[in-house]
């Protein structure tokens, strides 16, 4: 397998290679991409940077994208997604991941586990630098990103509002429900910090509740 070449490169690595795009290297996942904790018992675990101290999941499947990002070691990485694989080490190593709609992005050089599913996604450490990438792997003109961007009502450049007037979700109480209680301490105090800031919090409830799909998966 060391030795293996590639026959092709994937449109959406060809894309961001043609805007100046340098690759770095294949970040570590799960075994066949089918885990949300981000471990691999045969290949070994990604640390998550946020504790140096305790050997922490990253979350996953796209675990070493996730951490690659969070430690600085480069500024945006692509994972996968179709049950969450670039939403949870986005999440769990404090940065920022898109699952995009179907379709939206070609996945030509990825081997997929569901072909109604899977979409490749931008991950990075803030979300104007995650919509920056999700332009140049659409295929947007390279020269037009940061007006492309900007008419879209996304800068590059903090606004000085902060999050002032953002409406923000929130887990309502049922969704609470198996947390451990340091962690929702945690985020509650994130909460106060928002509304501090003058966001608008708001418990969020899915179109279909979560338990719904959780039960339609394991049919």
């Amino acid at each position: 397998m060391a030795q293996r070449l590639s026959p092709a490169t994937a449109t959406i690595a060809r894309r961001l290679l043609a805007v100046g795009g340098i690759l770095i290297g294949k970040t570590k996942t799960t075994e066949v991409a089918m885990s949300g904790w981000g471990t691999n018992q045969h290949m070994g675990t990604p640390w998550n940077p946020w504790d140096l101290e305790t050997h922490r999941t990253p979350g996953g499947s796209s675990s070493g994208s996730g951490v690659a990002v969070a430690a600085c070691l480069v500024p945006c990485a692509v994972g996968t997604d179709t049950g969450g694989s670039v939403r949870m080490p986005s999440a769990w190593c404090g940065g920022v991941g898109f699952k995009v709609s179907e379709g939206l992005l070609p996945t030509d050089g990825i081997i997929p586990c569901s072909h109604t599913q899977d979409t490749p996604g931008p991950m990075a450490r803030s979300t104007a630098d995650t919509a920056f990438m999700f332009d140049v792997m659409t295929g947007e003109n390279a020269g037009e990103l940061e007006r492309h961007l900007k008419g879209q009502g996304i800068s590059s450049v903090v606004s000085g509002d902060g999050v002032r007037g953002l409406r923000l979700g929130s887990l309502r109480e049922q969704d609470r429900e198996g947390v451990a209680e340091e962690i929702l301490v945690l985020y509650e105090v994130s909460l106060e910090r928002l509304r501090s800031l003058e966001a608008e919090i708001v418990p969020y409830a899915p179109p279909t509740p979560y338990e719904a799909m959780a039960a339609e998966t394991m049919k």
